[in-house]
């Protein structure tokens, strides 16, 4: 009976260990997901800012209608400098996933994690683009997983 609940013990340790390392790395994932959609996001924010600037000069000056397009231009102004906050600690985030990767030893690890976690590739694109088996691809990220030192600062939540 205790060899039942200490191997129950261990399986629940190795499988919190397995969680909190997959959401480290999904943290990655998500990091890179989230830089794409704000560079998207702004790309068409300073679209839309050219486009009231022009609507600005093509207004006569005697008129008041200008006035809340200047407004609402320096609030586009303002919410780019949060995106760029924004981008720059999902850059944090992901370099500091892809440095705990880098750490691993086995370059056929660190290609995989890398594919999936920094890169965003879907499991069956890495399989393809590796010449593996997706099921293959998943016994090798496991492993690999096995093998991650999360940083001391991190908690998940």
């Amino acid at each position: 009976m205790k060899e039942i609940f200490a191997k129950s013990e261990h399986e629940m340790v190795d499988s919190n260990r397995n969680m909190e390392v997959r959401g480290f790395l999904q943290m990655g994932m998500n990091a890179r997901m989230r830089i794409t959609i704000l560079e998207i996001f702004t790309e068409t924010l300073l679209e839309e800012i050219e486009h009231m600037k022009a609507l600005c000069k093509d207004l006569p000056k005697y008129q008041t209608k200008d006035r809340p397009i200047q407004e609402l231009i320096k609030t586009a102004y303002a919410m780019l400098a949060g995106i760029d906050k924004d981008i720059e600690g999902c850059q944090e985030r992901l370099s500091e996933v892809a440095a705990v990767i880098e750490a691993l030893p086995d370059p056929l690890y660190r290609e995989v994690l890398t594919r999936r976690y920094i890169q965003g590739e879907n499991w069956s694109q890495i399989a393809d683009g590796m010449f593996y088996t997706t099921r293959g691809i998943y016994k090798v990220a496991s492993r690999a997983e096995e093998q991650i030192l999360i940083p001391a600062g991190y908690h998940s939540t």
